[in-house]
């Protein structure tokens, strides 16, 4: 078991300069709304992740008027201590462990792996396609680093291939050009896609089983794979695609383009659940993720984001029997009356005031 001991956070959202200590199980930070106790939390994020785990960008978490962040991490990994380092100058990132540097975030996901239940989760549901493949690819790529990797690539090579068509003249330069982006393209495409399939088939086959747990078997949850295009024949698919891209003047096929359904008893929760039914589904899917992660190993920080106010007793005792004594957890709140008084006895309390 991996645990953060202590944090040292640099000019990042509302801290100036704050060091925290933690213990290897359950904290809990509660204080007043705006005392700074999502920052942290999204600080404990970026030490797992190298980024932040909402959509915020890098400059968008530094703190205003300030040149840099940082955050300074001592990390136990069962024998030893290390040290993880992230630093940003306004610019250009830099993430080390140990004596480690590493030249992209993709070398880095999945050193230490993470799963958070926070306020914007249900945006896997009831936001935008963007939203849910930016859930799936956390999720891949902490299980698979190469999957990051092909993620990257693929973003930069649209970019270049949509730049290209904005001023593409049709020359036989330009179409040789062309071709050679589109089967780059499609090569990573292909890589992309299959990742997908094979996850999402591993997430449904242990979902399926937490949720007929957790709603009795009458809520059955599953995830339902819209492909922009399959992976069998891709390569062709993108050849024959290539006329509209050029009318469009940009890509018009892609994984950039995939979306996933959660469904409820095989109907759209998007449109046909409560809210109480997809936060949920929202929390089955990430217990499986959870399970799924532990099977390789129990190195993951668990992270509870003001959401045990949306928890009805029985469900706030489920999620403490399942990370009690197994993963070091961090959960917020700002009202210590609406956590049990047992689960209060199991967590080191940490008061988050003003300032902090």
């Amino acid at each position: 078991m991996f645990w953060i001991k202590k944090i040292n956070i640099n000019n990042f959202r509302s801290i100036e300069n704050r060091s925290f200590l933690f213990d290897k199980h359950i904290n809990l930070l509660y204080g007043p709304n705006g005392v700074g106790k999502t920052s942290i939390i999204e600080a404990v994020g970026y030490t797992c992740l190298g980024k932040s785990l909402k959509k915020a960008k890098d400059k968008d978490v530094l703190k205003f008027d300030k040149p840099y962040f940082n955050i300074i991490t001592l990390l136990n990994n069962g024998n030893d201590d290390e040290k993880a380092i992230i630093y940003y100058d306004g610019v250009a990132k830099k993430i080390k462990k140990g004596e480690e540097t590493f030249k992209s975030l993709s070398d880095y996901v999945g050193k230490y792996k993470i799963v958070s239940f926070i306020p914007d989760d249900l945006d896997i549901v009831k936001g935008t396609p963007g939203d849910r493949r930016r859930f799936l690819d956390t999720y891949i790529s902490q299980m698979c680093p190469i999957y990051l990797k092909d993620c990257i690539n693929y973003k930069k090579i649209l970019k270049s291939k949509n730049d290209f068509l904005k001023n593409f003249n049709n020359t036989s330069k330009e179409k040789i050009m062309l071709d050679v982006l589109n089967q780059k393209l499609a090569s990573l495409a292909k890589q992309i896609i299959i990742q997908r399939k094979k996850y999402i088939n591993e997430l449904n086959c242990v979902v399926e089983n937490i949720s007929n747990k957790l709603t009795k078997f009458k809520e059955l949850v599953k995830i339902c794979y819209d492909f922009d295009i399959d992976d069998v024949n891709i390569e062709k698919t993108f050849q024959e695609n290539l006329k509209f891209d050029i009318i469009a003047k940009c890509s018009t096929c892609g994984p950039q383009k995939d979306d996933i359904r959660i469904l409820i008893n095989e109907k759209n929760s998007a449109i046909y659940s409560s809210q109480g039914q997809i936060r949920t589904a929202v929390l089955a899917l990430k217990l499986a993720i959870i399970d799924i992660f532990s099977k390789i190993n129990d190195n993951i920080i668990i992270v509870l984001d003001d959401v045990f106010s949306e928890l009805d007793l029985e469900r706030q005792k489920d999620l403490i029997n399942l990370v009690e004594n197994r993963y070091q957890t961090f959960i917020t709140c700002s009202d210590l009356k609406k956590i049990d008084e047992k689960i209060l006895q199991k967590c080191n309390i940490i008061e988050i005031t003003e300032g902090e």
